[in-house]
C-alpha cells in the first residue's frame, strides 16, 4: 500500500513524504532493527482518539523510516541506525507521533472510508 503523508519539517515547511508498505516491510524492519515488527506493534496501546497512549513510541519513527525508504527505492541493505537518525533529524520531536495512526494504519492496510452505507 502506498501513500503520501504531509509532514512538517524542522524549518516549519510542510512536505509530502512517500510511504510504501508491502509484504517485505516486516523483513526489512527486522533486518535494520533486529526486532519483530508485529511484536512491537502489539505492545502499543491506542486510545479512543486513535493516538498512542503507551508502548515504545520509537516504533513509529522506525516503521516510517523503513516505509519511506521502500517508497523512495533506497537500497535497504544499506540502511542503519545512523541513517535513521539523519532521517528523523528533519522533523520536530513529536511530528511523526502526531501522524502515528496514519503510519501504522498504512502498514496494517487500513483505509479511511468516506463512503456511507446505503441501508441503515
Amino acid at each position: 500500500m502506498f501513500a503520501q503523508i504531509n509532514l512538517k519539517t524542522i524549518d516549519g515547511e510542510e512536505k509530502a513524504f512517500k510511504f510504501l508498505a508491502t509484504a517485505s516491510t516486516a523483513y526489512r524492519y527486522r533486518q535494520v532493527f533486529n526486532e519483530d515488527l508485529m511484536l512491537q506493534l502489539n505492545k502499543l496501546r491506542v486510545g479512543a482518539d486513535g493516538g498512542i497512549t503507551a508502548g515504545d513510541f520509537t516504533i513509529v519513527n522506525n516503521l516510517a523510516f523503513i516505509m519511506n525508504a521502500q517508497a523512495e527505492g533506497k537500497d535497504t541493505k544499506k540502511l542503519n541506525f545512523e541513517l535513521l537518525l539523519e532521517w528523523c533529524d528533519q522533523f520536530s520531536a513529536m511530528e511523526l507521533m502526531t501522524h502515528a495512526p496514519e503510519i501504522i494504519n498504512l502498514y496494517l492496510g487500513n483505509k479511511e472510508t468516506h463512503s456511507t452505507p446505503k441501508k441503515e
